[in-house]
C-alpha cells in the first residue's frame, strides 16, 4: 500500500444509505441519510473534501405502474352510511412522468370520466372499477363531471380538488357496496372521501378486492396527501386506512361538493439547499450577534419549486474545498436542509450527490 496525492469521486445515493430497505417504503426522509464504505479512505495527512455536483428532485412526479399508481375513492349512498353500505372505487393513475400539477390533474381527470361511461382498468391507461365487483363495467355516477382540478383559490393554490358537480348522483340502485349488496338508493350520492387501501370484505359476494394494502400501489404523495393519511386505523369497525376528508363533510342534497388536497407536492420554500456534511467542521454560519462554525458543505440556489422541478449543480469554476483531518473514513452522513437548519421534506426522493477527496490518501 503507498500514499499519493490523489482524488477520489464518491457519488452517493439515498438508495444506498445505512438501513435503507430493499424498495422505498414512504417512512424514511431521504434529507438525512448515513453512508458506509466497504473499503475505508485512508487519509495519511491532512486532506480536503469538496462538493463536485449535486441533483435533487423537489418532488416525486413519476407514476409507476404497480407501484405508485392507485387511490380509492369512498362514495356514501347517505351521510351516515357504514363502510359496508358504500361503494368504493379504484383509481389507477396512468403510468408517466407529470411535470406539472395541471397534467397530473388532467391524467386522474380522464380516468375519473370512466365513472359515468364504461368502468375498467388498463396497465397502460390506468381507469376505474368498483372494488368490490371488478365484473361489473357499467357506469356508477349518472353523469359526467366528478373531476380533479388544480385549486386556484387563496387558502388551497395547487392543490388538487376534487369536485362532485350538482346533480351527479348513482347511475343506479344496483350497484355493489362492499358487503356485496346493492347502494339501494340512484337517486342520492351524499359524500366522498380518499382513501389508500381496502380492508378485505372476507369475500362478502364472491367479489374480488382491487387496490388492498397489499397491492402497495399507493399514490398519497403524488396526488398531495401524507404519509400518516396512509397509517392503518380503525374505522367503523374495520381496519382501513385513514380516510380524508374526515369526518365526511356534508352535500345537501345533489348540490355541488369538493374538498381539496392537504398537501401539495413537497415543493421548496427556501432560497437555497444546504448540503450538510459530518466530515466538515470549518464552515461559518451567522447566528444572531455572531457566528459558528458549521457542517456546511455547500449551498445551491433554489431559482425555481414548481411541481416537477429539479435542482442541479456542478461548478463551472474550481470547487470549494474543506480540511480534512488525517485518519481513516468509514462513514458520511448528508443532510439536506433550509436556511433555519430544517431538514427539507423530500420523503423519498432519489437525489444524487458527488464529493471529491483529494490528498495524501492511501491507495
Amino acid at each position: 500500500m503507498r500514499n499519493n496525492y490523489l482524488s477520489k469521486l464518491i457519488t452517493l445515493r439515498p438508495f444506498d444509505r445505512v438501513g435503507q430497505h430493499a424498495t422505498y417504503d414512504g417512512r424514511n426522509n431521504t434529507a438525512n441519510c448515513l453512508f458506509a464504505f466497504n473499503k475505508p479512505v485512508e487519509c495519511a495527512s491532512e486532506c480536503q473534501i469538496g462538493l463536485r455536483s449535486a441533483f435533487i428532485p423537489v418532488t416525486f412526479k413519476n407514476v409507476i405502474l404497480g407501484y405508485n399508481d392507485r387511490f380509492i375513492l369512498q362514495l356514501y349512498p347517505t351521510t351516515s352510511s357504514g363502510d359496508s353500505d358504500c361503494v368504493f372505487v379504484t383509481v389507477q393513475i396512468p403510468q408517466g412522468q407529470y411535470d406539472t400539477t395541471t397534467a397530473l390533474a388532467s391524467a386522474v381527470n380522464t380516468v375519473l370520466g370512466n365513472l359515468n361511461t364504461t368502468c375498467a382498468i388498463t396497465d397502460e391507461g390506468g381507469g376505474v372499477l368498483n372494488s368490490y365487483n371488478i365484473a361489473d363495467t357499467s357506469a356508477i355516477l349518472s353523469g359526467a363531471g366528478l373531476t380533479c382540478t388544480v385549486d386556484s383559490t387563496a387558502l388551497n393554490k395547487n392543490h388538487l380538488k376534487f369536485t362532485i358537480p350538482s346533480g351527479v348522483k348513482f347511475a343506479s340502485s344496483t350497484i355493489k357496496t362492499k358487503d356485496g349488496g346493492a347502494n339501494g338508493n340512484s337517486a342520492s350520492l351524499l359524500g366522498m372521501q380518499v382513501l389508500f387501501g381496502l380492508p378485505d370484505n372476507g369475500g362478502a359476494g364472491g367479489n374480488e378486492v382491487v387496490g388492498a394494502k397489499s397491492e402497495g400501489r399507493t399514490a398519497h404523495k403524488l396526488i398531495g396527501f401524507g404519509h400518516e393519511l396512509t397509517l392503518p386505523i380503525v374505522h367503523s369497525g374495520v381496519n382501513m386506512y385513514f380516510p380524508y376528508p374526515n369526518p365526511l363533510q356534508t352535500r345537501t342534497g345533489t348540490a355541488e361538493y369538493s374538498f381539496s388536497s392537504p398537501t401539495i407536492a413537497s415543493v421548496l420554500y427556501t432560497p437555497y439547499i444546504y448540503i450538510r456534511c459530518s466530515l466538515v467542521t470549518d464552515s461559518i454560519e451567522t447566528v444572531p450577534q455572531g457566528s459558528k462554525m458549521s457542517n456546511l458543505l455547500g449551498k445551491i440556489p433554489v431559482t425555481s419549486s414548481g411541481y416537477g422541478d429539479a435542482i442541479f449543480l456542478e461548478p463551472s469554476s474550481e470547487t470549494l474545498f474543506f480540511t480534512l483531518a488525517p485518519g481513516s473514513i468509514q462513514n458520511i452522513q448528508l443532510t439536506l436542509t433550509d436556511q433555519n437548519g430544517r431538514e427539507l421534506a423530500l420523503i423519498e426522493s432519489d437525489w444524487e450527490i458527488s464529493l471529491v477527496i483529494r490528498g495524501n490518501i492511501y491507495s
